[in-house]
């Protein structure tokens, strides 16, 4: 049994709440709430969802106050909530706060299956501790009266997305459920995963390894044995809560893990640079820092990210693609990571040796595809900070990739900042004709000319703003082009090339190009 989304709207707190989108979702199990605010819009909300660690079952509360006038970072809000596995969201003040409720919301709850309940309209004395308190009192009580949280926890990890379904996030679901702290080690007890309770402590899996392995059941920490179906044994460490544990707690934990490595991570235990890879988009750092250890590798020295995308067409040649980039990189770069994740292959680079070298190093590797006529996209990055920026840059182009690639038909290589536009532009056709109407008015000088049309979107999209690329690209003149320029520059007020006009005539020729016009 289970708290379900149908059952916390009939808490008194709720009584007045009512279900406007997402129907379907009712039947999902809560296993907690949470609040979600943010003072700034898209960008900070962006940056927050790949950051923020995200538990899964959650009921999120909201009044979107710092987004009240921005749909698209409400949609985006109810997009990532579903992605990461939040199962609802009640909006809290509308009518104060957030004006009205977009239809688009609820039309997206509806697709998603993502509860979206809105409390009383024009209610200043709703709170948020009522809701929070009543839906952990009723998760509480329905723990206490049945223990059998093992269907539950799996679902949990099911509904998360592939890049978030990681042994670290079953684990902090199990940690949270028992209040223990649960450590995996590899069969010569090196880490590889760890939960801590409470999740604020310090990383002590040595000292848990140490104990165990010198005073064993009796230090108050349990191990199990974990065998996959084809990888290598693993040790689970499950180190008691005050209270201690039940044996019949303790054994689902291990058959929970159990079964996560035999339906997701088969391999889970096998040191490898795939898993090292996995590890950092995974957000795993734990099994990260482990492996990187092992293989010397300093991976605070690695800031550029390529990712290898093989062509709908081209299946099964991962291997090769990841092969194939070691082989031209390597010489150049001094730390090179290279193998697949999900349905592409990942390079990390190290910046040492790579530097000014890297447009003469990517522009090898394109020529080596074409060569071996092996049909990939490459997308590149360089992130900054941490590893997170990584992770972050991989969801981005998982997003946006395949409309950057309309966008720019003729680059093979993509940057995570074109990647961000194509995001932006499906966002404004995605709030309809109105939005796109108005930003596609900056060409009504040109409406009807093709010729003119043609000529700006290849001049600005695929000719980087250059005469001599746009008449190669078009099979003309120059000269021509050079006309075809001055007659824009009368027709439109300025030059094309010139900032800051230039910004919104792009931006309308990426709306063309998308729109097929």
């Amino acid at each position: 049994m289970s708290v379900t989304i149908a059952q916390v709207l009939q808490l008194p707190s709720m009584r007045r709440a009512k279900v406007i989108g997402g129907q379907g979702g009712l039947s999902q199990t809560v296993t907690s709430v949470s609040v979600l605010e943010y003072a700034q819009p898209t960008p900070l909300l962006e940056e927050l969802f790949h950051t923020i660690e995200f538990r899964g079952s959650e009921l999120v509360i909201t009044g979107f106050t710092g987004i009240k006038d921005d749909v698209e970072a409400q949609l985006n809000a109810i997009r990532m909530s579903h992605m990461v596995g939040e199962v609802g969201m009640i909006l809290y003040y509308v009518g104060i706060f957030l004006p009205r409720v977009d239809q688009r919301l609820i039309d997206l709850a509806d697709q998603l299956d993502f509860a979206l309940i809105l409390m009383p309209e024009n209610d200043k004395t709703l709170r948020y501790s009522e809701v929070i308190t009543e839906v952990v009192e009723a998760i509480q009580r329905d723990r206490t009266s049945d223990d059998y949280f093992l269907p539950d926890v799996l679902e949990q990890v099911a509904r998360l997305s592939p890049q978030r379904r990681s042994m670290d996030a079953l684990l902090r679901l199990l940690s949270d459920r028992t209040h223990a702290t649960l450590l995996l080690t590899d069969a010569y007890w090196n880490t590889l995963n760890l939960a801590s309770w409470p999740s604020a402590q310090p990383d002590a899996s040595g000292e848990i390894i140490a104990r165990y392995r010198a005073a064993g059941e009796g230090a108050g920490i349990r191990r199990a044995a974990i065998q996959g179906d084809r990888g290598p044994g693993m040790n689970l460490l499950v180190q008691e809560p005050q209270e201690g544990l039940s044996q019949e707690t303790a054994r689902q934990c291990v058959e929970t893990v159990r079964l996560f490595v035999n339906i997701w991570s088969e391999r889970h235990g096998e040191a490898g640079i795939p898993e090292l890879i996995r590890a950092i988009l995974g957000d795993e750092p734990v099994k990260m820092q482990r492996l990187a250890r092992l293989f010397g590798i300093d991976v605070s020295a690695i800031h550029t990210m390529w990712v290898l995308r093989p062509a709908p067409e081209a299946e099964g040649i991962q291997q090769r693609l990841a092969e194939l980039a070691r082989e031209v990189v390597r010489p150049q770069c001094r730390t090179v990571l290279a193998g697949p994740y999900e349905q592409d292959v990942i390079l990390f680079l190290e910046d040492e040796g790579l530097g000014q070298n890297a447009p003469l190093l990517v522009r090898s590797l394109l020529e080596a595809l074409d060569r071996a006529q092996l049909k990939a996209q490459l997308f590149l990055n360089h992130f900054s900070l941490t590893t997170a920026d990584a992770r972050s840059a991989y969801l981005t182009f998982c997003r946006h990739g395949e409309t950057a690639a309309r966008l720019w038909p003729g680059r093979q290589a993509l940057t995570l900042e074109q990647a961000r536009f194509a995001g932006q532009i499906s966002g404004i056709l995605a709030q309809g004709e109105g939005q796109t109407g108005a930003c596609l008015g900056v060409l009504a000088p040109i409406r009807e000319d093709g010729e003119l049309l043609r000529t700006l979107e290849v001049y600005l999209l695929d000719a980087d703003m250059e005469v001599s690329r746009t008449a190669q690209l078009m099979y003309l003149h120059k000269n021509t082009i050079k006309y075809r320029l001055a007659r824009l520059t009368e027709k439109l007020g300025c030059p094309p090339g010139r900032m800051p006009e230039a910004a919104a005539l792009y931006q309308a020729a990426a709306l063309r190009r998308l729109l097929g016009q």
